[in-house]
């Protein structure tokens, strides 16, 4: 059973177990006068009834149980749509390859397409009657239609996968980007709300000073991994012997994915600092300047 968190009069944290973390989760149900709106699922929490489902982004561990309920009107970002609608699509945005990956899917989140999704844009806004509104607030980066949305008048924004968690941003999926990562974790700071909820691990952050705390030590991830991969250049190096080196996973059990992500994320702090002129690519070696 779900730990239920009241934000407000409309707002409720459908909470997942150990704090949802992966590979739970902590749902958003959202109550107005003429509907009900459910922010993504997650194993571990009983999929309510609804009138509605808007997901953050196509992941595994947002879209529990929905592919199953072909019935239910569904609506996710434009740029994630492919991503949600069929396992193909999943893979090709997602990338990541082999049996493990594909028998977790099956046996952990009993994942399939969601077909019925539908697709929202950047300024998207939901009237659920009663003065009740969710609007979109993009976050890209994690995917590319990543999302958050506000939701008033409770005053809650759902940063879905910016979680705040000690491990910091995951940017490892094909259709992901660091750059957009840092950006969106700049607009973060600018939403103004009484509470914030995230999917994973903190469930609810009370007032935007101690968002502002937890972001800054988020971010500060991102800076931590760029300095690992600088002090792992001491010698030339090809991207395949940075990989497996702590950059981004410690030493230890590991998801399935954690080799083909972590290739990709320190690949994108790679051309980042090549762009910087930090480091020359040259012969597929990467080197100090």
């Amino acid at each position: 059973m779900a730990d239920l968190i009241e934000l407000g009069r409309h707002t409720t944290v459908l909470g997942g177990p150990d704090l949802g973390k992966y590979p739970s989760g902590n749902p958003l149900l959202v109550q107005g006068a003429d509907s009900r709106v459910l922010i993504d699922s997650a194993v571990g929490v009983q999929l309510p009834e609804v009138d509605a489902v808007l997901l953050s982004h196509f992941h595994e561990d947002h879209t529990v149980g929905i592919g199953a309920r072909p019935e239910l009107p569904v609506q996710i970002h434009a740029r994630d749509l492919a991503g949600v609608q069929t396992v193909e699509g999943f893979a090709a945005a997602s990338g990541f390859p082999g049996e493990e990956y594909a028998r977790e899917l099956t046996e952990v989140f009993q994942h399939q397409g969601v077909a019925q999704a539908q697709p929202f844009a950047d300024d998207a806004h939901w009237d659920l009657g009663g003065g009740v509104t969710i609007t979109a607030v993009p976050l890209p980066g994690h995917t590319f239609g990543h999302s958050g949305f506000l939701i008033e008048p409770d005053g809650v924004f759902f940063t879905a996968d910016v979680d705040l968690s000690s491990f910091g941003p995951f940017y490892g999926d094909v259709e992901a980007s660091l750059t957009d990562t840092r950006e969106s974790l700049a607009r973060c700071s600018q939403v103004e709300a009484a509470h914030y909820a995230t999917f994973h691990h903190k469930r609810v952050v009370e007032g935007r000073d101690e968002l502002l705390r937890l972001l800054a030590a988020y971010a500060d991830v991102l800076t931590r991994r760029e300095q690992a991969v600088l002090d792992l250049l001491t010698e030339p190096r090809e991207l395949d012997e940075l990989v497996g080196q702590g950059i981004v996973y410690r030493p230890g059990k590991v998801p399935a994915y954690a080799v083909e992500s972590e290739r990709r994320m320190v690949a994108r702090h790679l051309d980042e600092l090549v762009l910087r002129g930090a480091v020359l690519h040259e012969d597929e070696r990467y080197a100090l300047m």
